[in-house]
């Protein structure tokens, strides 16, 4: 039966952020219906059942249309310039941790070195790392011709892929893996407008980067020390870059599938629940209900 009171007529949903200026819950997804007295736009929110009206006031200037698109090319200029910066940090990060990785065999290398220079009778002049002989063998300076006739020989006989799944070298790249949870939650959270299986793009277009760079930096990049320290170092940078990115991946996975979780857990955690209406895209887009925005 129908009452007195006139019925409102329904137009669809609301599709954008609106906060209820009674409770401050976001009403993006309400329904929005036609007041049948005045003929007015309203949804009502969900939380405090308050009217909220549809009015629109033109405040905004072309100056301020401006200025967001500004915002928005410097934006994405940071976006690119991060995933770039990633590209030198892997190649980068590589070169150094391969160094650590290959100290055993620059031992063994600088070894060799001086067994063949004191069989000669020359003097090997290597400086004293902490008094002990042991150390410095992995700073030993040898000549180019002994590079190519022996180092060479060495390097090539060596089991560089055995050296990645010591207990030493998997510790050493522990840290590694928890960053990688952190980049893949980042670029979940930084790239809410898109799906998952696109976010992990990124995060593989910077690893492909990154070893396009060192080998780069392999071919048009001078040697500057004849080392055996960072002789092993440049021999074992592509293939460290390609065990880490492979170590990795799973973890930035787990990072990109878990980020935006851990993002709406903080934010629940630590904002009391009128500000967290600011962020309702983060429930939305995962298909979930907005945050509620008071205690109940």
């Amino acid at each position: 039966m129908e009452s007195g009171q006139q019925q409102a007529e329904a137009l669809g949903v609301l599709g954008g952020d609106r906060l209820c200026s009674a409770c401050g819950f976001n009403l993006i997804g309400q329904r929005l219906e036609r007041e049948a007295t005045y003929g007015l736009i309203i949804t009502r929110c969900p939380e405090c059942g308050a009217v909220a009206p549809m009015l629109t006031y033109p405040l905004m200037t072309r100056w301020v249309n401006r200025w967001r698109m500004l915002l928005a090319v410097v934006w994405v200029g940071l976006l690119i310039a991060a995933v770039v910066g990633h590209m030198f940090v892997l190649a980068r990060g590589s070169l150094s941790l391969s160094n650590q990785i290959g100290i055993p065999l620059a031992i063994e290398i600088g070894q060799a070195y001086v067994d063949d220079m004191k069989a000669a009778g020359n003097e090997i002049q290597a400086p004293k790392v902490y008094g002990t002989d042991h150390v410095i063998l992995q700073w030993v300076t040898f000549t180019l011709d002994w590079y190519e006739s022996t180092a060479k020989g060495l390097l090539d006989a060596s089991s560089p892929w055995s050296m990645y799944f010591r207990k030493s070298t998997l510790l050493l790249m522990l840290p590694q893996a928890v960053l990688s949870v952190g980049l893949g939650m980042f670029w979940s959270v930084v790239l809410l407008g898109s799906r998952r299986r696109w976010v992990i793009f990124v995060p593989a277009v910077s690893a492909v980067g990154g070893i396009l760079i060192a080998i780069g930096e392999r071919g048009y990049t001078r040697m500057y020390s004849w080392q055996s320290f960072y002789i092993v170092g440049y021999y074992l940078q592509i293939r460290t870059l390609v065990f880490l990115v492979l170590l990795c991946t799973p973890f930035v996975l787990l990072g990109i599938y878990t980020g935006r979780s851990f993002a709406r857990l903080v934010l629940t955690v630590s904002l009391p629940p009128r500000m967290r209406g600011l962020f309702a895209w983060l429930w939305i887009r995962d298909g979930l209900l907005p945050p509620r925005t008071r205690l109940v």
